[in-house]
C-alpha cells in the first residue's frame, strides 16, 4: 500500500494479534475502545469479511497504529443515521474508518493525521466518494486529529453505542 513519509500500511494476520492485544490495553486505547479481547474477537471476523479492511500503520516499517476501512453500504446494521447528514444522505460507496495509535509515545506528534490523509488519499484515488468517521463526542484529542486531516463536523446522533460526532470529507474537497 502507499507509502509517504516512512507511513505505509499492510493488512493485519492472526500474528498480529498479540501487538494488537498490547494496544488495546493501553490506557489511552482502552478507554475509547471495546475490552481487548472483545475487539480481537472483532478484527480476527474482520479478516474474513471482505466489507472490512483491518490494517497495521507502519512508520518506517515500525507497527505503530491500527486502521480498519468499512464499506458503510454493506454494514446493514441500522445505522443509517449515520449516513445522513443534515443536509442529506452521504453518497453510496461512502467508507468509514476507525483507528487507534498503540504506543503512547506516538500519540501527539502528528503521525494520527499523516497516516489518515495517507489512507484518504488512497480511498479517493479508488474512487471512494466520501469518508466518515465517528469519535465520541467527548474524544477531543480525536476530533482535533481528524480536524487536522481535513475531516469537518457534521452532527452528533445517538447510535447503538453510544452518542457519536459525525465528522465527514468529500472527495471533491481534497485537493
Amino acid at each position: 500500500m502507499p507509502n509517504r513519509g516512512g507511513i505505509s500500511f499492510r493488512p493485519v494476520t492472526k500474528e498480529d494479534f498479540p501487538l494488537l492485544l498490547t494496544w488495546l490495553s493501553e490506557p489511552h486505547v482502552a478507554r475509547w475502545w471495546d475490552p481487548a479481547e472483545q475487539a480481537i474477537g472483532k478484527i480476527e471476523r474482520h479478516l474474513e469479511d471482505e466489507s472490512v479492511r483491518p490494517l497495521i500503520v507502519l512508520v518506517d516499517r515500525d507497527p505503530f497504529a491500527y486502521i480498519q476501512v468499512c464499506q458503510l453500504d454493506a454494514e446493514g446494521d441500522g445505522e443509517i443515521s449515520l449516513c445522513s447528514t443534515p443536509n442529506g444522505p452521504l453518497p453510496v460507496g461512502t467508507v468509514g474508518f476507525d483507528q487507534f495509535i498503540g504506543p503512547k509515545e506516538k500519540v501527539g506528534v502528528g503521525l494520527g493525521p499523516r497516516f489518515m490523509e495517507l489512507m484518504m488519499t488512497k480511498l479517493f484515488d479508488e474512487g471512494v466518494p466520501a469518508v466518515l468517521v465517528d469519535p465520541h463526542p467527548t474524544n477531543i484529542f480525536a476530533i482535533r486529529a481528524y480536524e487536522k486531516a481535513g475531516l469537518k463536523p457534521s452532527h452528533e446522533v445517538d447510535t447503538r453505542n453510544g452518542r457519536v460526532q459525525v465528522m465527514v470529507r468529500y472527495a471533491q474537497e481534497f485537493e
